[in-house]
């Protein structure tokens, strides 16, 4: 009995799709990603401590930007006070 449950699946059937796509779906042609495109194209990745990654994320979010932007204006700050 074990295996006759077992062997029988079960399945949805979720019908057709709509043909007529919604306003809303209209709206998803544009590709968001363009609309923010930064021009950063080399990947950065790192380990960090958990203190340092919750400072970037309070920095990132009181200032609303996101995590590079704050880095970059990091390194900013660090190259004018080292040329002094």
């Amino acid at each position: 009995m074990v295996e006759n449950r077992n062997q029988q699946k079960k399945t949805k059937d979720f019908g057709l799709p709509p043909t007529e796509a919604s306003e809303n779906l209209r709206s998803l042609e544009i590709d968001k990603r363009t609309l923010r495109k930064t021009n950063r194209i080399h990947q950065f990745n790192t380990s960090v401590s958990q203190e340092w990654m919750a400072k970037l994320k309070a920095i990132s979010y009181e200032e609303r930007l996101k995590y590079v932007e704050v880095l970059e204006k990091a390194l900013e700050c660090y190259e004018r006070h080292r040329k002094n």
